[in-house]
């Protein structure tokens, strides 16, 4: 209290609500927030069927046969696309596009592991 430039301690107060606030920028708003956690949590499975989808269409036209490696060797490289994703989303701010991700690759492991609690007992 004893600063000449603030006599009243408006700063100190201006600071505190600054400090206070909720996020600014792309999520402003819980919407933006939901609608990036569902695009990271169900685009990858709307992007593999669109591409594998594709694929089978192409090899039972006879332009060029795929075997099952094929589509081993796309599926590899959808996979390390969905992990540079999770990095450049965080590196761009949209941090819940990347928690979707996360969440794409922990679910199927936590619903596998619910069914044999299920399944086997809690033995």
């Amino acid at each position: 209290m004893d600063n000449p430039n603030n006599p009243n301690g408006l700063e100190q107060i201006d600071e505190i609500k600054k400090m206070n606030q909720t996020e600014t920028g792309y999520y402003a708003n819980k919407d933006n927030k939901i609608r990036d956690f569902i695009l990271g949590l169900f685009g990858p499975v709307v992007i593999s069927i669109f591409l594998m989808s594709i694929l089978t269409k192409l090899s039972t036209y006879g332009s060029f046969f795929l075997e099952g490696y094929y589509f081993s060797a796309i599926s590899i490289i959808l996979f390390i696309i969905m992990l540079a994703s999770i990095y450049v989303s965080f590196r761009k701010k949209r941090r819940y596009i990347g928690i979707g991700l996360i969440s794409f690759f922990i679910l199927p492991f936590l619903l596998f592991g619910a069914c044999m609690m299920i399944f086997t007992g809690f033995n």
